[in-house]
């Protein structure tokens, strides 16, 4: 019996190899996994850090840091990083003076990097849609009001509408007019003060702009004199349709008044007035860039 037992018995020293943990292995797995998941996360990682040090100004740091990351993440990433850094060198000169061309090819690039990111780099791609929106904003708002400097110089003519009535000609004799006329004239005007008042509301910053401020109240108001004087026309007896003019001389004359830069100008002086008036929104419209702009220039 003594003999059959030691038969069946495993030796003590093999039964403790097989129930030993393998730590020098385990070390292993978990060294590979590590391995692979620092592998499969590098690039996000290290774009989120370029991200960081972009967004301080920190763009020698930003680029040195992207230069580790893989072609499909880092090449968006990159593109982003010589925007930014070529947006902040700029900024300060486009505060004199505004340049369309520019910002539009910014606008352009940060399109390009918007739909490069947008399945490849997360971040990426909520960074650039941000300055992408700003820059498109701003292109858009610059060509309504190109677009609009027609009807905003017709509606300036308001301005020089009551000395215009009261002009004589070669024989001595007043502008004939009607009151249906004049009326005509000012809702026009009127019209396109309020065009000018919605398209100021939708500018950041736009409540700012003195000289559109100022434009906007003056128009309103000289609309409203012509519109009292058409109506006590009216209570003389005169109808819409017949012809008035104007039996006594006059002249009505406009202040000047200083803009930002200290140059004196009057919405009498249509031209200079709306000039300097356009260089003030374009200004308006660059420094809603100022959150991309650190003050570091490499």
């Amino acid at each position: 019996m003594e003999e059959i037992r030691n038969s069946n018995e495993i030796p003590e020293t093999e039964n403790k190899k097989k129930r030993l943990p393998k730590p020098a292995v385990i070390v292993a797995v978990c060294a590979v996994a590590i391995l692979i998941l620092a592998f499969c996360f590098k690039d996000s990682f290290l774009s989120g850090a370029a991200l960081r040090k972009a967004g301080q100004g920190d763009f020698r740091g930003a680029k040195s840091v992207s230069s580790f990351i893989g072609k499909t993440k880092g090449d968006s990433l990159r593109k982003y990083i010589d925007l930014r850094l070529e947006i902040n060198r700029a900024y300060p000169g486009l505060l004199v003076e505004f340049d369309k061309d520019k910002i539009s090819a910014w606008r352009d690039t940060a399109g390009e990097i918007k739909t490069e990111s947008e399945k490849s780099n997360a971040s990426l791609f909520v960074e650039v849609a941000g300055l992408y929106d700003n820059l498109n904003t701003i292109c858009a708002l610059e060509s309504r009001y190109s677009n609009m400097r027609d009807s905003i110089l017709e509606m300036m003519s308001v301005f020089d509408e009551i000395n215009r009535l009261y002009s004589k000609d070669g024989s001595g004799n007043s502008v004939p007019f009607t009151i249906g006329q004049e009326t005509a004239r000012v809702e026009k005007w009127e019209e396109l003060c309020s065009s000018l008042i919605s398209f100021g509301g939708e500018i950041p910053g736009g409540e700012k702009i003195y000289l559109l401020s100022f434009l906007t109240v003056e128009t309103r108001a000289e609309c409203k004199e012509i519109k009292d004087q058409m109506n006590e026309l009216r209570t003389k007896g005169y109808g819409d349709d017949d012809p008035v003019r104007v039996s006594t001389s006059g002249h009505k004359s406009f202040p000047d008044i200083a803009n930002s830069n200290g140059v004196s100008v009057s919405v009498s002086r249509k031209e200079e007035y709306e000039k300097y008036m356009y260089s003030s929104i374009c200004r308006a419209l660059t420094e809603s860039l100022a959150q991309y702009y650190t003050g570091i220039d490499l």
